[in-house]
């Protein structure tokens, strides 16, 4: 939550305008969104989402960075020293 800067009411960094008195909300940048789930960010020196925590730069979240076992044909995840995936049997590196 934010001031709004004509009548000092609270109103949500989201908000492209105050509810109280239509001011238009300084903090709010038209057209910069979210490259996963597409929620308008609203500071260019953001470098993760508010919404979803991708990373704005190079459109990762932080979980991705980490290395996950999934299945390339199912995307069932599986242990690293499995050699076929348990759910439709592909074979895996």
């Amino acid at each position: 939550m934010i001031h709004c800067e004509n009548c000092k009411e609270f109103i949500s960094v989201y908000d492209k305008y105050c509810w109280k008195c239509g001011a238009k909300n300084v903090d709010f940048e038209e057209g910069l969104s979210c490259p996963k789930c597409h929620i308008k960010i609203l500071k260019k020196n953001d470098i993760y989402c508010r919404s979803c925590g991708t990373n704005l730069k190079t459109g990762k979240k932080k979980e991705d960075k980490k290395e996950e076992n999934l299945c390339p044909k199912c995307k069932t995840k599986f242990d690293k020293d499995d050699k076929f995936c348990e759910k439709c049997g592909t074979k895996l590196k």
